[in-house]
């Protein structure tokens, strides 16, 4: 070998014994802290459930509840209006206090599915409402501001 393939391979063996050495150092800290975690144990994962539970119970009651508006700016969405307003109309709030506003600017045969859901939950007891333009100014952000200026509650 040459003096230059020397002062080459040198460097390159340094570097590579340094990445070898930190990589050594990072599997030590993965060891330990699975070490660690097995440690704390079940008794540990249980009291802070139970810690998540009390902090949830407190809040769960408040003395008055506030009317909350939500609103759903869509547009030619078939494929998810359903399920979208099924996970809203599963909100863990009062009924009375929640409005949901389906603001429908679409095109397409999302105007009929939402129409029909809409029926369908209002007869169960939500307040839903079904608000379309005429024109489409601002998109979903001007459906949303339309939105406002009908609503009952904070947005």
């Amino acid at each position: 070998m040459t003096f230059l393939q020397y002062l080459v391979l040198i460097p390159f063996l340094l570097a590579m014994l340094f990445i070898f050495a930190y990589s050594l150092s990072q599997v030590g800290l993965v060891w330990a802290y699975f070490k660690a975690q097995r440690r704390k144990g079940a008794s540990a994962q249980s009291s802070n459930q139970r810690e998540v539970k009390a902090a949830h119970d407190a809040l769960a009651a408040p003395t008055a509840w506030p009317v909350v508006t939500v609103q759903l700016p869509v547009y030619n969405e078939r494929y998810v209006i359903e399920r979208l307003m099924a996970a809203v109309v599963t909100f863990d709030y009062p009924k009375a206090n929640l409005e949901i506003q389906l603001l429908d600017d679409s095109t397409d045969d999302t105007v009929d599915i939402i129409a029909r859901r809409v029926a369908e939950y209002r007869a169960q007891g939500f307040d839903i409402r079904h608000i379309r333009r005429s024109d489409r100014t601002g998109f979903k952000a001007g459906a949303l501001a339309h939105g406002l200026t009908v609503a009952r509650g904070n947005s």
